[in-house]
């Protein structure tokens, strides 16, 4: 028959919250990867993407001719007073 090993009674606590942390930086460096390459990275390629095609004086004409500002007219002709 064979003998029960001992149990830990020192430094119980310690070897424990050592393992505690070696798990949760394991948890954290993979969520934190995850996180990195599953949303930042598309999220990076599709600011790129926008601001690739971007013509900013095509979409300030497009509100002008809307009539989103107040010192323009639609048209181009500036309002009154100003």
């Amino acid at each position: 028959m064979q003998a029960l090993p001992k149990p830990q009674l020192r430094g119980l606590l310690k070897s424990q919250l050592q393992r505690q942390f070696v798990y949760g930086l394991i948890f954290t460096l993979s969520i934190t990867g995850a996180w990195k390459f599953g949303v930042m990275e598309p999220k990076k390629k599709k600011y790129a993407e926008f601001y690739k095609n971007l013509d900013v004086q095509r979409d300030f004409e497009r509100m002008r001719d809307v009539g989103v500002f107040q010192s323009v007219k639609p048209g181009g002709a500036v309002g009154e007073g100003w």
